[in-house]
């Protein structure tokens, strides 16, 4: 039997190789290139802007939808200016680990978890999600008449109880809106913390406009709608 030469053959066989790449390239680049994805490279805010950055919009509107359902639902189990305003929104508390997310006591709202970090508020926010997803979507118009958007910077906070006072317990020692009301969670200005959107409803507005206004690092603002959703903008 005739022994087969490996170095004999090895030098014929990469010439063809090398011949194929190259007609290869010469004839199928431009089509290469078409099919080529191009990494998606995010715009970071610079520092000092508007704490309303942009949001996957068909995600957002589902969640607004849901949430301003859920909150006129939760506002029910109460007569109209009999609402608490520390528990009204907190009915929801996600079990987190085998612990309950946090404790209303009577003076105030304690977290059983380091609230300051973002993967422990994306982790309530999506746990807290879970309930709404059974209540039938907001319209857009009751969505613009119903209540409005707040940013809220997380982890920006001197925790002096000043807006937890200000706003009657609406928002808390570590001036996070309560649970029922968030929405969405997404990055914020270059070297600045997550901004989390939270809704407010109608009655609610002035206990978080009094946050706002005697918050004295601007930690807060008022998002429209039709910036946000701008695709859905009627």
């Amino acid at each position: 039997m005739k022994h087969f030469d490996l170095n004999f053959w090895l030098c014929p066989i990469l010439s063809i190789m090398m011949i194929v790449v190259v007609l290869w390239r010469y004839f199928f680049s431009s089509r290469s290139d078409a099919l080529r994805v191009v990494p998606y490279s995010p715009v970071v805010p610079e520092p000092g802007g508007s704490l309303v950055q942009p949001v996957y919009q068909p995600q957002f509107l589902k969640r607004l939808q849901e949430v301003v359902s859920w909150t006129e639902l939760l506002m029910k189990e109460a007569a109209p200016g009999e609402w608490n305003n520390r528990t009204v929104f907190r009915k929801t508390n996600p079990v987190i680990d085998g612990v309950p997310a946090f404790q209303l006591k009577e003076e105030g709202v304690s977290w059983n978890m380091d609230i300051c970090q973002a993967d422990k508020v994306l982790c309530v926010l999506f746990n807290a999600l879970k309930p709404r997803s059974g209540v039938s979507p907001a319209t857009w118009e009751e969505m613009k008449q119903k209540g409005k958007i707040v940013a809220h910077e997380i982890n920006t906070t001197v925790t002096d109880g000043a807006s937890e006072a200000e706003s009657l317990g609406y928002v808390d020692v570590y001036d996070l809106p309560p649970v029922d009301t968030w929405i969405y969670l997404t990055v914020g200005t270059k070297g600045g913390n997550p901004i989390l959107y939270c809704w407010v409803p109608t009655p609610f507005v002035a206990a978080m406009q009094g946050a706002i206004d005697i918050s004295c690092i601007e930690n807060y603002e008022w998002a429209d709608i039709d910036l946000l959703l701008p695709d859905y903008k009627r």
